[in-house]
């Protein structure tokens, strides 16, 4: 039991900053005892460990703040109930929601999702971030694990299983932060992180929509955009796959040490004369976009040629890529 009120049921998810469990809320069973969907949530519990619960202190702020504007109706964002500490632990209590993508895909074997239902996730995700940048809130850590779908239940779909309702949610905004506010060197998972934060360019709002680009390739071929744990291989595979970096891009580089490592004066990446030769082999392998997307889906290659764009100064805002949808 947590708190005299809510009765674990099962664990959903262990990570660094604690643990997630599913449970009931026997407070709203008592009082509403013919809603049986809504009286089971999922808690998140984070550790008693003076960073992590100062940490969780501001996430939950700003998810207060998240759902008290609302997004119009299409913030889809996670909803948070109630949040409370309890022996030392912080804890944030959600509605329960069904498994991330990340979690279907694997379970499928990494079969691609379709693309009608990749465009469907497309549109919430972008809908999601014209919310979001509205108010100036930078999510950072966008990527499958953190999009969840609404509920668990599964349609077959031409010898396997796809949801049976695209609708998603966005969780875990432990490492957003405001426009206008300090912010870190380093943001987002490594394979959805944006070029300028590789290169110390300065990041804003433009760095959620990489991410979304990296995670709507992820749903549509089944493998990850760039699979790469390295920051000179990331940059040659970025190149390989979008196109040449700006020369003015790179003069803007703090992170001087990489950028002048990974390119030569023209703007080059020197993929040749630096990366392994497992590595170089590796980058050569991979093609542009145009050879991810099949011909039949021209919409999903408009997209992601307006997402995926080197220069963030340069790149589509959520808003303009919804009207193209």
């Amino acid at each position: 039991m947590i708190a005299d009120r809510y009765k674990i049921m099962g664990e959903v998810g262990v990570g660094t900053f604690g643990r997630v469990v599913e449970c009931l809320d026997l407070k709203h069973s008592r009082s509403n005892r013919r809603d049986r969907q809504d009286k089971v949530v999922a808690i998140k519990i984070v550790r008693n460990i003076k960073r992590y619960y100062e940490s969780a202190l501001i996430e939950a702020d700003i998810v207060e703040d998240v759902n008290r504007r609302g997004g119009r109706g299409v913030s889809h964002c996670a909803v948070m109930y109630n949040a409370f500490s309890f022996s030392g632990h912080y804890c944030m209590v959600f509605e329960s929601l069904g498994p991330s993508l990340y979690d279907f895909l694997k379970r499928q074997n990494y079969q691609p999702f379709p693309s009608v239902c990749v465009r469907e996730f497309a549109k919430q995700l972008l809908e999601t971030l014209e919310f979001l940048h509205s108010f100036r809130l930078i999510h950072t850590d966008l990527k499958p694990e953190n999009v969840l779908l609404v509920n668990a239940r599964e349609v077959p779909y031409k010898g396997r299983s796809i949801p049976e309702s695209t609708r998603i949610k966005v969780i875990d905004f432990g490492g957003a932060t405001y426009d206008d506010e300090k912010k870190s060197s380093v943001v987002n998972t490594r394979q959805y992180r944006a070029p300028e934060v590789i290169l110390g360019v300065g990041w804003s709002m433009p760095s959620d929509l990489w991410s979304v680009g990296c995670i709507l390739a992820e749903l549509y071929q089944g493998e990850l955009l760039f699979a790469t744990h390295d920051n000179i291989e990331h940059l040659a595979l970025i190149e390989r796959v979008v196109g040449p970096f700006p020369r003015r891009m790179l003069k803007r580089a703090k992170n001087t040490q990489i950028a002048t490592e990974a390119f030569d004066s023209t703007g080059a990446h020197r993929m040749g004369r630096i990366l392994p030769p497992e590595s170089l082999a590796y980058v050569k392998r991979i093609g542009p976009l145009e050879s991810v997307v099949f011909e039949e889906d021209t919409w999903f290659l408009r997209l992601l040629r307006r997402i995926l764009v080197t220069d963030p100064d340069d790149r589509a805002t959520a808003r303009e890529c919804l009207r193209k949808l």
